[in-house]
């Protein structure tokens, strides 16, 4: 059928794509452990450590639009992603994630993940500087 990608070219669009993501970022889970006393303590876990790019979100995609009321007047940053890590796992990130740009002190608050396109060559995360404590 024309106008069909083939698993081969999507592989070499991601492989091209892979190659514009300069950084490492960690994405880091929250897991509650018990604190001994009957409390819960959070813990930040790396998920996954992945290639990535990190630049500040100009206009906000339809795709991104329903996550971007969280901002609550953060400047977003939008943080890409490759759909698979070295390994050919998917890529899973949460709203509930942070991102860290290895390097980086300063954590990114997942505010949302665009919605999948038809062709998905890249996972583009919206998130914002995690609001000092």
């Amino acid at each position: 059928m024309a106008g069909l990608l083939s698993a081969g070219e999507l592989d070499a669009m991601r492989a091209t794509i892979g190659e514009t993501l300069p950084d490492s970022c960690v994405v880091l889970r929250r897991t509650d452990v018990s604190d001994g006393a009957g409390g819960w303590t959070p813990v930040w876990a790396t998920a996954a450590t992945l290639p990535c790019r990190v630049r500040p979100t100009g206009q906000i995609t339809p795709s991104e639009q329903p996550a971007a009321d969280r901002l609550q007047g953060r400047m977003p940053f939008t943080v890409t992603l490759p759909v698979f890590d070295a390994g050919g796992v998917a890529t899973d990130v949460h709203d509930t994630d942070q991102i860290r740009r290895t390097g980086d002190t300063t954590a990114l608050e997942v505010i949302g993940v665009a919605l999948p396109e038809s062709w998905p060559l890249s996972v583009r995360v919206l998130t914002a500087l995690m609001a000092p404590d």
